[in-house]
């Protein structure tokens, strides 16, 4: 897998009921993927790193969250 398909993944249709309360209950924090085994690209290690789990997980967290506001919208 390239790393420009790496960063392709997860969206909120694959997201659990329970995982997306999870990701929900995070409100608008900022979401780092840390490690200590040196992995720069899926999360940061010292504070240096792309963090692109982070970034996605923060990417399905607003679909979630504009999804939700529709459904209150067209209810309401």
């Amino acid at each position: 897998m390239t790393e420009t398909h790496k960063s392709q993944m997860p969206n909120k249709e694959v997201a659990t009921k329970r995982q997306q309360a999870k990701l929900l209950a995070t409100r608008d924090r900022m979401l780092i993927e840390g490690n200590d085994w040196g992995d720069t690209f899926w999360g940061m290690v010292d504070g240096e790193g792309e963090n692109n789990l982070g970034k996605i997980l923060m990417r399905v967290r607003e679909e979630i969250k504009t999804d939700l506001k529709g459904k209150f919208e067209q209810e309401n």
